[in-house]
């Protein structure tokens, strides 16, 4: 019961992660979002969250804003531990129109495969799926008193190709299985930016994208008002903006008041 944004990831990934909505034709980088998104992860920050953010792409359109630009990048510098652009390696090209862009799914550094054309990318035996949740794994599990705030992205469901959904599968059930032997105050939220583009013959629910959250019964037993909202929302079509009001939700209740803002001093009498 979820609904996307117009086309593409980015334009799920600015409500989802700032509430801000910004239209993307492309995914180009706007300099003007990059300068003025309140990004999710900031507001845990600042209520003492640990934070860590990965992306599995190399240079992924969504995140194109800190990157700068394809010709000319800069390096990410996202959350406490970020781990973007990992396992990449630049391979500038040119377009027909003289646009610098990268191909950078087909050239890696520890791997070469093209992820539209066949199987999972795996580097030394494991998907870049299953390395990248391993982190995050390790990210809850590295600081036991601390609330942490954890964001992946995983890219292998938007192949086409028979395996990626397949492996992407696979790695979420260890993940939640791992989340809920060790972890009884950890809300794990599964979303994907889009279902299906083409219409050609699948069915119409197909067209909308997954959303669903794994919340421990002990969290939903002190907190009975959001229980009641979790389950009114089940019947009820939501979005990515939803998802945000959801994580800033979740901010509050873990964590601790930020910071006020320094007063201007009292004019004199």
């Amino acid at each position: 019961m979820a609904h996307s944004l117009p086309c593409c990831t980015k334009n799920w990934f600015y409500p989802a992660m700032s509430g801000l909505y910004a239209p993307s034709a492309a995914g180009r980088h706007s300099p003007v979002h990059a300068a003025r998104t309140p990004w999710v992860w900031d507001h845990f920050a600042a209520r003492g969250f640990v934070t860590h953010v990965s992306n599995d792409a190399c240079y992924p359109s969504e995140l194109q804003d800190w990157w700068r630009s394809e010709d000319a990048p800069l390096p990410p510098n996202v959350s406490d531990h970020p781990m973007l652009d990992t396992f990449c390696k630049r391979r500038p090209a040119r377009g027909a129109d003289g646009e610098a862009w990268l191909e950078s799914r087909t050239d890696g550094a520890q791997y070469s495969a093209a992820l539209d054309r066949g199987e999972s990318i795996c580097l030394a035996g494991e998907t870049l799926a299953r390395r990248h949740l391993a982190q995050a794994l390790g990210v809850l599990r590295a600081y036991p008193s601390a609330p942490k705030f954890v964001y992946a992205a995983l890219n292998d469901a938007n192949c086409r190709c028979a395996s990626g959904a397949a492996h992407l599968d696979v790695e979420v059930a260890r993940l939640i299985a791992e989340i809920g032997s060790r972890l009884t105050r950890t809300v794990l939220i599964i979303a994907s930016g889009h279902g299906l583009r083409s219409a050609d013959g699948f069915h119409p629910s197909l067209h909308l994208p997954l959303v669903t959250v794994v919340t421990p019964r002990r969290m939903l037993a002190e907190l009975p008002s959001a229980a009641a909202a979790l389950r009114r929302n089940q019947r009820r079509l939501v979005s990515p903006f939803d998802v945000h009001a959801t994580l800033r939700h979740l901010g509050a209740l873990g964590g601790k008041a930020p910071a006020a803002a320094a007063a201007d001093p009292p004019p004199h009498p």
